[in-house]
This record gives C-alpha cells, structure tokens and sequence, in this order.
C-alpha cells in the first residue's frame, strides 16, 4: 500500500529535455512544451556530488523560467539528453552568455554556482 510520500515520488517531474533557437524544451507531466527564451529569466551553472556516497562531480544548469504567472527553477545535469543541446544553443539565445568552452572550465573549481543570465 502506497502512503502519501509514495504517492509525491510517484509524480512526473517537470524537467529540461532539450533546446532549440526557439526555447527550451520541457516536459511538464506527459506533455513537451517550448518555453520560448524570453521566458527564461535566469541561468546559473554549478557543480554537484554525482551521489552522497562518492566524490563523483557533474555539472548542472538552473533555468529559471517564467511559466503561466510562476517561476520555476528547473535542472539539466550533463548527464541528461538535453545537456548538448543546451549548451550548444545558450550562447546564441541568451545575450552575455559566453560559450560552453569558457564556462564549463570555470564553474569546474568554482566554490559556489556561476550565474550566466
């Protein structure tokens, strides 16, 4: 028997799965959905324990994203399908954001996320 906190794991998560020159891809439930770039009010990078139980770091991106009158913050880890996409496309939607190869590199030993929008 599921209890309540089963139930809430259960649930689709909103997440990032890919990017174009229109927007950022999102799956929202059961349904893909384009947040065109000018819904994306922010961008930060950052690094993160793979886990809590090894010394494995992976990189992640933050998006905060203006959807239906709230802000969401949603996570694209480099080791999701989105994650080449995004980055490839980041520089030319979003004004002052420099290239993967220069931020990348950066945020590797930053000691707090880097925010690129």
């Amino acid at each position: 028997m599921l209890n309540e906190e089963d139930e809430v794991l259960l649930t689709p998560r909103n997440e990032v799965v890919g990017a174009t020159e229109r927007g950022l891809t999102l799956r929202i439930g059961n349904r893909d959905e384009v947040a065109p770039w000018s819904a994306v009010t922010g961008v930060s990078a950052a690094r993160i324990r793979r886990d809590r139980n090894n010394d494995q770091w992976i990189l992640v991106l933050a998006f905060e994203v203006e959807m239906g009158g709230y802000e969401h913050i949603l996570l694209l880890a480099e080791t999701e399908p989105g994650w080449v996409a995004a980055t490839a496309v980041l520089p030319r939607a979003l004004p002052g954001i420099a290239p993967f190869d220069v931020w990348g590199v950066e945020v590797l030993t930053a000691s707090a996320p880097l925010e690129l929008f």
